[in-house]
């Protein structure tokens, strides 16, 4: 008896505490981090009060807590819409949202828990319309910033009506229609048709003139034909055939995915700029004693022409290429005088007034100034209010030799020269810029220009900046491996290197300076090898002197995850050569690249001038992000 009453006390106490705790359970509720919660009272309705994290009581039944999630979350909304000139384009926002914890009683008695369902896509189609209106089809994609921020202010303050935080708006997506795209074709098409008349037209007048002078001559000819033919004999059709060759050169020259087509170039020209670059060049205090400060004054750069289009001022110059002072021989005539064009707002007072100023190197084939201007100059004076040298590459535009058809050059020299002259040139624009208050200073440029501004950027010994994009290391890799090296006429070279023993020697000579690391290697394909040799010895930045070191921290290289030009697999790292310098990877190949990044570009640009110079007057200062240095393998 005693224990069954002992059972039942036991079993009394359980059911109490079992009912006590399903009281207790039944009064309790969580917020779980990210969460908030409001309550619903079935007599006062939506309560005021917002819960925060943690657990809390409530009245059974009469209490039900309504938990949100205020975490960001990202969304994706397409929009079809028109622009000013009545074009329909596709267009997809994205949207990092969350709802204002503040105001979530409101959210919940207006909107309901799928507030975002009913909210976003309608203000953000709204808004992209209205937006979008303002903007002709092509300044889509020339003002693509502008149309961002004007969106994303107008987005930020709709959103906030309805009580949701935006904390990032960006157009992930931007097509045009297929009679816009189509349209587009056809005037390129047209231009180019128009271009190859007016060039039929002038060549014909200039046939038609040689013809006359031909004529001419005729007569004459015929009786020193026969003269030369009786006092040199073999040496006339020697002639000849040089005459021959040197035409067939010409016609490959017109096309365009052929560089270096008469060869190599002259055998001592290439040891003479090979001595030339070991023992001064690459030595900063021997190549700065080459163009001294004193010798460039206010007017030895020559203004040719003055220009205010807009709330801009373009100032055409020219002076003469230092490199042509000190070796006339290696230099043509037409690449002696260098030219550019100085892009400044209308209102600056050159001389007088201070300005940060960009020096801007061509890419390979960028003649000319309107692509650089369009494209970089203009950009930089809108949003930054940076100036810009927009300098003429040697070889190319103005500076390009008479005979010499678009980009292609005619001998591997005319590359060495044109980088020797580039560095002294840049030398001579940097003394000019102090003395003109252009400053502070950044070297930029993309591919070839890249380069170009890394090898200039060595030389010089004041502050200075650099942003080198889809640009690495060395040049030899492109041009022996890379999609440009398909342009090389390997036979000619390899025609040349076993016919003119001077190569060979030349050959030698450079493999002996690589005698700790690879002359003892077994070549397969001596030529190659020599291109490789003679690519690494006058662009690789290894053999120049390191820059400045309180210089190192203000030069950025962007590069291409996916670049099939320049490659970087087996040669060195930039993070190794120069220690400190910010190295930024974006995955894009060499042309997708220049095409879709022209605004990181601009900000890297505002940002490397702030790194060498924080109190730099700046229209918009851009963030400085911490140093990251990733790596990766090319593609």
């Amino acid at each position: 008896m005693a224990s069954s009453r002992l059972f039942n006390s036991i079993g009394r106490i359980g059911i109490g505490v079992a009912l006590a705790g399903g009281i207790v359970n039944a009064m309790l509720y969580n917020v779980d981090g990210g969460h908030r919660a409001i309550i619903f009272d079935r007599f006062q309705g939506i309560k005021p009060d917002v819960i925060g994290e943690g657990t809390h009581f409530m009245v059974p039944w009469l209490h039900r807590p309504i938990v949100f999630d205020i975490r960001t979350r990202p969304r994706s909304i397409p929009s079809v819409t028109g622009t000013k000139d009545l074009q329909t384009i596709n267009i997809t926002l994205r949207i990092l949202y969350r709802p204002d914890a503040a105001f979530l009683p409101k959210i919940f008695t207006n909107l309901g828990l799928d507030y975002e369902e009913r909210v976003l896509p309608s203000i953000t189609n709204e808004v992209l319309k209205s937006v979008v209106a303002q903007f002709d089809a092509i300044e889509l994609i020339t003002q693509r910033t502008l149309i961002s921020q004007r969106v994303s202010e107008l987005l930020t303050a709709r959103a906030a009506q309805f009580g949701l935080l935006l904390d990032d708006i960006s157009i992930t997506h931007l097509s045009f229609g297929p009679e816009f795209t189509s349209a587009v074709e056809l005037k390129q098409v047209a231009q180019q048709d128009a271009e190859k008349q007016r060039f039929l037209v002038e060549k014909a007048e200039q046939s038609r003139q040689a013809n006359v002078i031909a004529a001419e001559g005729d007569a004459r000819a015929a009786d020193l034909i026969g003269k030369a033919l009786g006092e040199a004999g073999d040496g006339l059709i020697e002639l000849r055939r040089i005459e021959a060759a040197e035409d067939i050169a010409n016609q490959l020259a017109r096309s365009r995915n052929i560089s270096f087509i008469r060869g190599w170039g002259n055998p001592l020209h290439l040891q003479e700029l090979c001595a030339n670059r070991r023992e001064k060049v690459a030595i900063r205090s021997e190549c700065l004693k080459l163009v001294p400060a004193e010798s460039i004054q206010e007017n030895t750069i020559q203004i040719v022409k003055q220009e205010t289009k807009g709330d801009r001022l373009y100032l055409n110059a020219k002076f003469q290429s230092p490199l042509a002072k000190l070796y006339p021989h290696l230099v043509p005539t037409e690449v002696a005088t260098a030219h550019f064009q100085l892009v400044l707002p209308h209102d600056h007072r050159l001389g007088i007034d201070s300005i940060p100023i960009g020096i801007c190197y061509p890419g390979t084939g960028d003649q000319g100034y309107n692509r650089r201007r369009l494209l970089t100059a203009n950009p930089l004076i809108k949003q930054y209010r940076v100036g810009s040298i927009i300098l003429e590459n040697p070889y190319y535009g103005l500076r390009k030799p008479y005979h010499q058809n678009r980009s292609s050059l005619f001998y591997v020299t005319d590359l060495l020269v044109m980088g020797g002259a580039l560095m002294l040139e840049t030398i001579a624009l940097l003394h000019w810029c102090q003395k003109m208050k252009l400053t502070p200073a950044i070297l930029h440029g993309f591919s070839l220009g890249g380069h170009m501004a890394s090898l200039a950027f060595t030389v010089w010994s004041g502050p200075l900046s650099l942003l080198s994009c889809a640009s690495w290391s060395t040049s030899s890799t492109a041009f022996c491996d890379g999609v440009l090296s398909r342009s090389i006429p390997w036979s000619l070279l390899k025609k040349q290197f076993y016919e003119n023993k001077a190569y060979q020697t030349f050959y030698e000579y450079l493999r002996d300076g690589k005698k700790s690391t690879q002359s003892n290697l077994i070549v397969a394909d001596p030529v190659k090898d020599m291109m490789r040799l003679l690519m690494d010895e006058f662009t690789s930045l290894e053999n120049y002197a390191r820059p400045v070191e309180s210089n190192i921290p203000n030069a950025m290289f962007i590069v291409g995850s996916h670049d099939g030009y320049v490659l970087r697999n087996g040669i060195p790292d930039m993070s190794d050569l120069w220690p400190g310098c910010l190295v930024r990877y974006i995955p894009y190949g060499h042309i997708s690249a220049f095409l879709f990044n022209q605004s990181l570009f601009h900000h890297a640009i505002a940002e490397m001038l702030q790194r060498q110079q924080p109190n730099v007057k700046l229209k918009k200062n851009p963030i400085i992000p911490p140093v990251t240095i990733n790596t990766t393998t090319n593609t």
